[in-house]
């Protein structure tokens, strides 16, 4: 897992990176919620909507991972023929 770093701006707001919405199929409305684990530290987001909780999230991870492994093997075929 490779973290994704946000920022908190002036009204606490924070920005979903693009490749959450992406694999979760997030949209405008949907709900998170929060959960601190006292005894490790971490924070948890979980969505809560329904149709989050399908085989559809596996598929699009699958999906998202696939691509990624697509560009980076691209790149460097796409910086020698230069």
């Amino acid at each position: 897992m490779v973290p994704i770093t946000t920022r908190i701006v002036c009204i606490f707001q924070v920005t979903v990176p693009p490749e959450i919405r992406e694999i979760f199929d997030l949209q405008q409305g949907d709900l998170l919620e929060w959960s601190f684990d006292q005894t490790t530290g971490e924070i948890r987001l979980t969505a809560k909507r329904a149709q989050l909780i399908t085989p559809r999230v596996l598929e699009l991870v699958q999906e998202s991972k696939a691509a990624r492994t697509r560009a980076v093997a691209a790149a460097p075929q796409a910086a020698t023929s230069r």
